[in-house]
Protein backbone atom coordinates (compact mmCIF):
# COMPACT_ATOMS: atom_id res chain seq x y z
CA UNK A 1 0.00 0.00 0.00
CA UNK A 2 1.03 3.54 -0.50
CA UNK A 3 3.76 5.49 1.86
CA UNK A 4 3.45 8.93 1.76
CA UNK A 5 6.95 10.78 3.41
CA UNK A 6 6.74 14.34 2.44
CA UNK A 7 4.31 16.93 1.79
CA UNK A 8 5.03 17.17 -1.97
CA UNK A 9 4.31 13.24 -2.15
CA UNK A 10 0.87 14.21 -0.52
CA UNK A 11 -0.23 16.84 -2.23
CA UNK A 12 0.69 14.63 -6.07
CA UNK A 13 -0.93 11.65 -4.74
CA UNK A 14 -4.54 13.37 -4.00
CA UNK A 15 -4.35 15.87 -6.37
CA UNK A 16 -4.21 12.17 -8.99
CA UNK A 17 -6.39 9.80 -7.03
CA UNK A 18 -9.33 12.12 -5.57
CA UNK A 19 -10.09 13.20 -9.00
CA UNK A 20 -10.77 9.05 -9.31
CA UNK A 21 -13.20 8.66 -6.56
CA UNK A 22 -16.91 9.86 -5.57
CA UNK A 23 -17.29 12.53 -4.07
CA UNK A 24 -16.77 12.28 -0.28
CA UNK A 25 -14.74 9.08 -0.90
CA UNK A 26 -11.74 8.31 1.13
CA UNK A 27 -8.87 5.71 0.41
CA UNK A 28 -6.65 3.34 2.76
CA UNK A 29 -2.79 4.22 2.81
CA UNK A 30 -0.37 2.07 4.06
CA UNK A 31 -0.38 3.81 7.52
CA UNK A 32 -1.46 1.63 10.61
CA UNK A 33 -0.33 1.34 14.51
CA UNK A 34 -1.98 -2.37 14.39
CA UNK A 35 1.84 -3.40 15.32
CA UNK A 36 2.82 -1.02 18.22
CA UNK A 37 -0.66 1.03 19.12
CA UNK A 38 -0.40 4.56 19.22
CA UNK A 39 3.03 4.92 16.89
CA UNK A 40 1.51 5.32 13.51
CA UNK A 41 4.39 3.68 10.92
CA UNK A 42 4.28 2.82 7.54
CA UNK A 43 3.41 -0.98 6.54
CA UNK A 44 6.88 -1.54 5.30
CA UNK A 45 9.47 0.87 7.52
CA UNK A 46 10.31 0.11 11.13
CA UNK A 47 10.32 3.81 12.55
CA UNK A 48 7.49 6.04 13.14
CA UNK A 49 6.26 8.38 10.01
CA UNK A 50 7.92 11.62 10.06
CA UNK A 51 5.58 13.37 7.75
CA UNK A 52 1.99 13.14 9.28
CA UNK A 53 -0.95 15.33 7.53
CA UNK A 54 -3.07 14.30 10.12
CA UNK A 55 -6.66 15.76 10.52
CA UNK A 56 -8.27 17.42 13.71
CA UNK A 57 -8.36 14.90 16.43
CA UNK A 58 -6.94 12.50 14.34
CA UNK A 59 -5.84 9.89 14.81
CA UNK A 60 -8.59 8.91 17.05
CA UNK A 61 -10.02 5.03 17.53
CA UNK A 62 -9.13 2.79 14.30
CA UNK A 63 -6.10 1.30 14.12
CA UNK A 64 -5.64 2.19 9.93
CA UNK A 65 -5.19 5.30 8.13
CA UNK A 66 -7.12 6.75 4.96
CA UNK A 67 -6.80 10.17 3.11
CA UNK A 68 -10.08 11.85 3.26
CA UNK A 69 -12.05 13.84 0.82
CA UNK A 70 -9.90 16.80 2.48
CA UNK A 71 -6.67 15.76 1.97
CA UNK A 72 -6.25 15.31 5.35
CA UNK A 73 -5.26 11.52 6.99
CA UNK A 74 -7.74 10.11 9.33
CA UNK A 75 -8.31 6.40 10.99
CA UNK A 76 -10.84 3.96 10.97
CA UNK A 77 -11.57 0.45 11.40
CA UNK A 78 -8.83 -1.80 9.46
CA UNK A 79 -11.76 -4.12 7.77
CA UNK A 80 -14.08 -1.89 6.37
CA UNK A 81 -14.57 -1.79 2.96
CA UNK A 82 -12.95 1.50 0.91
CA UNK A 83 -10.55 1.93 -2.19
CA UNK A 84 -6.65 2.20 -2.03
CA UNK A 85 -3.75 2.67 -3.27
CA UNK A 86 -0.68 0.51 -4.14
CA UNK A 87 2.85 1.64 -4.92
CA UNK A 88 5.43 -0.09 -6.95
CA UNK A 89 8.94 0.92 -6.74
CA UNK A 90 9.50 1.70 -10.86
CA UNK A 91 13.46 0.80 -10.69
CA UNK A 92 15.99 1.33 -13.64
CA UNK A 93 13.89 -0.71 -16.13
CA UNK A 94 14.77 0.40 -19.66
CA UNK A 95 12.01 0.78 -22.27
CA UNK A 96 12.03 -1.37 -25.63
Amino acid sequence: MLSIRRQIENASVNDFILELLEPFESFWIGLTDRAHPGKFRWHNELETAPYQNWAPGEPSMGHCALVNFNSKWITDFCLFHNSFVCEKYAGKQKLK
